[in-house]
């Protein structure tokens, strides 16, 4: 049997799973570059950079930023 077999419930299991979804934030430091992920993190508190230690505040923009993917990075 395969897990996908097992996944649709074609097997004999006594026990269930239960799951949630959550919203995986990721930031960066404007500062040196490094990125870091928070679960379910804020858009609107201060950070320090795990890579640089510097304190930092969320940014402010005028415009909503794009994001280019063949650059792999936000358009400011």
């Amino acid at each position: 049997m395969t897990a996908i077999e097992t996944a649709q419930g074609n097997c004999d299991c006594v026990y269930q799973y239960d799951y949630s979804t959550e919203v995986l934030m990721h930031y960066r430091c404007c500062l040196c570059n490094g990125w870091w992920s928070i679960s379910d993190g804020p858009t609107d508190c201060t950070f320090y950079c795990p890579h640089c230690g510097e304190c930092l505040t969320p940014a402010q923009y005028d415009h909503e930023p794009e994001y280019d993917p063949e650059l792999g990075e936000l358009l400011l």
